[in-house]
């Protein structure tokens, strides 16, 4: 374990491993105090107040008895290596110096007062499709073995794969599929008309990846009562705006700003948590005015490709001045400068 001489007065660690010879510490670097907000009951840190030359180690509520015992091995390594006093402490039981340090302990999401069972390991799936068939592959942690893990997984796992992607993440008595963002560079309007991203197949990918998705958590939840007593409830999340309950499933979570303004960006404000069975009713409609099909963004659910087929057969006559069987006569490019003539491309 190694531990350089500090740049800050105050530094943050969180305790990881899952055996005594594998304890070591991350160091967290908070863009913003207080360092409080960066707690989880299920978890350990080391507050290293340079000044005083004094160790905190805080340990939560909820934490395993393995981890319990990887933390005290990992804070007295420390305190060897700085011959700095350490101090023990149990979550709500802080010192008064050490709240100087952290700040509002009421910033973080503690579970002192929650009665439910935490005796899992989250479980993470990347959702895609890109060798032509839709697949969940688990993501493994590498330390797992039979011990529960309260965080086996950083926000990393999730922020730096290419995007826009898909994960589920199984909390036990919540399943959530968390949808990524577009990239900058594939929201500018002529880009995308060039690549086909709106109007074409990487669009109408996504969309129907969502789907399945939205689908793939619903059986998955449905699935899992075999081993629990009750069934998780499902929800659909978006990157930047994540609720607290998923965030604190990982050990540390930093907001990017730059994902938040692109999520936000021409559209309306997106809910921190979206009921899978709600959403999946929007795909259950399979008609539209063509006012609505002329809108951007698209109504979800709906295929880019093929809005001509979500008209009624009395409007297609209307707009199109032919019948939907004339119409499909047609070679592919009549029927695409058709559909261009009517914004429908």
């Amino acid at each position: 374990m190694s531990f350089k001489s500090p740049a800050r007065p105050v530094r943050l660690f969180l305790v990881r491993g899952q055996m005594r010879t594998e304890a070591c510490l991350v160091e967290i670097d908070p863009e913003h105090w207080p360092l409080a907000k960066f707690f989880r009951s299920r978890g350990c840190y080391v507050v290293y107040d340079s000044p005083g030359n004094k160790i905190y180690l805080w340990k939560g509520c909820r934490i395993t008895a393995t981890l319990r015992k990887v933390s005290h091995t990992a804070a007295r390594l420390l305190k060897r290596r700085l011959k700095a006093d350490l101090v023990m402490v149990e979550e709500g039981h802080e010192p008064k110096d050490m709240c100087a340090l952290i700040g509002d302990k009421t910033c973080y999401d503690s579970l002192l007062n929650d009665t439910r069972l935490m005796d899992f390991t989250p479980r993470l799936f990347e959702l895609s499709s890109t060798t032509g068939e839709f697949v969940a592959s688990e993501v493994v942690y590498p330390a797992r073995d039979s011990e529960v893990e309260a965080t086996p997984f950083l926000q990393t796992e999730i922020y730096t794969t290419s995007q826009p992607a898909m994960f589920l993440l199984d909390a036990y008595k919540t399943v959530y599929v968390w949808l990524g963002w577009w990239p900058q560079e594939r929201r500018d309007w002529s880009i995308m008309r060039e690549t086909n991203i709106t109007t074409g197949s990487a669009h109408a990918r996504w969309l129907r990846d969502k789907k399945l998705a939205l689908e793939t958590a619903q059986l998955y939840a449905k699935a899992s009562t075999e081993t629990r007593k009750h069934q998780p409830k499902t929800y659909m999340i978006h990157a930047g705006t994540e609720p607290d309950h998923f965030v604190h499933l990982f050990p540390f979570w930093k907001p990017n700003a730059k994902v938040q303004e692109l999520q936000c960006k021409g559209r309306k404000p997106i809910p921190q948590r979206i009921d899978v069975e709600q959403e999946l009713l929007k795909y259950s409609r399979t008609q539209f005015s063509l006012k609505e099909l002329q809108a951007r963004p698209l109504p979800e659910g709906v295929d880019p490709a093929r809005l001509e087929t979500y008209i009624s057969d009395e409007e297609f006559k209307a707009v199109f001045g032919i019948t939907r069987e004339q119409f499909q006569r047609f070679p592919v490019w009549k029927q695409t400068d058709i559909k261009k003539v009517n914004g429908l491309f």
